[in-house]
């Protein structure tokens, strides 16, 4: 009932539609996974649906991680790890997102494109501390859970270039611009100008 008072509520407020029908899209995906989850007896495992939604949060819509936390229990140790990734986003301190995001990355629950999103900001992450050969070394790892990633591919070839490693910058771009503008997004474009 909490989870379908807070969509009737989303659906009233005064906020962007971006904002509005991802909130309201992950609420039903919680709910979905909560009527699924053995019961009213047995309480469900929503971490990976969890995890899955914040890292989308994350990458294209981060005031939905406030909504979101606002939401979890407090004392949870996940909650924690959260509330870490989002304050160290939120403050520009790229480092102490990896320990979460390492976590993330390695945990089994993990699905495969939620695991290369990991990888894509702990590279972030990297770079943005002047180390592009680590960021080299994560994004690949990124692409090794999920190849079809654009944003992977721009940020490696990114960091390439950084390292005058002008051919493999030349294939990560080619690579991204290979796929349709449309599943590429805004990646496309900065990938066609960053090739030439």
């Amino acid at each position: 009932r909490r989870l379908q008072s807070r969509q009737t509520e989303l659906l009233a407020a005064p906020t962007d539609s971006l904002h509005r029908e991802h909130a309201i899209r992950a609420l039903e995906r919680l709910h979905h996974a909560v009527d699924f989850g053995g019961g009213d007896d047995a309480a469900p495992d929503i971490r990976p649906f969890l995890t899955g939604v914040m890292m989308e949060a994350l990458t294209e819509n981060p005031p939905l991680m406030f909504d979101i936390l606002a939401q979890l229990d407090p004392a949870s140790p996940d909650t924690d790890a959260w509330r870490r990734l989002t304050q160290a986003w939120l403050t520009g301190r790229w480092a102490d997102m990896e320990p979460v995001l390492q976590t993330l990355a390695d945990d089994e629950q993990t699905e495969p494109p939620h695991k290369a999103l990991a990888c894509y900001w702990q590279g972030y992450s990297r770079r943005a501390n002047g180390d592009s050969t680590q960021a080299v070394a994560i994004y690949s790892r990124g692409l090794d859970y999920f190849a079809d990633f654009i944003p992977l591919h721009v940020a490696r070839g990114l960091a390439s270039l950084v390292q005058n490693q002008h051919q493999d910058a030349l294939q990560d771009f080619s690579r991204a611009i290979d796929r349709k503008p449309a599943e590429a997004g805004s990646q496309w474009a900065v990938a066609y100008h960053a090739r030439g």
